[in-house]
């Protein structure tokens, strides 16, 4: 994953359960109600990842960005999942189960 180099991954970057419907994936990003609302994923609905920083890069832009490496800390159980990035771009991925 690459990022400005001002910015802060763990703030940025997130894996995250879906909910699985039929048809569809679906996540809430955020709630409102009639006395207010909050934003973001809830909690119960992250993985826990590692963010690591790989070595720069090369070219003009090698200052201007980083690239990072995010690593969920236990092993994730078959299923399917949403690669978060700024809360709103998702991309779903799935893990296959181990093959005997």
């Amino acid at each position: 994953m690459g990022l400005s180099a001002n910015e802060e991954p763990s703030g940025v970057v997130a894996i995250a359960l879906p909910n699985i419907k039929a048809d569809r994936r679906e996540i809430e990003v955020a709630h409102g109600g009639m006395f207010g609302g909050s934003s973001g994923i809830p909690k119960e609905k992250l993985v826990a990842v590692q963010i690591s920083a790989l070595p720069g890069g090369e070219g003009p832009m090698a200052n201007y960005y980083k690239t990072y490496r995010v690593t969920p800390v236990d092993p994730l159980p078959a299923g399917e999942y949403f690669f978060v990035v700024r809360g709103y771009t998702l991309y779903d991925f799935g893990v296959d189960p181990k093959q005997n």
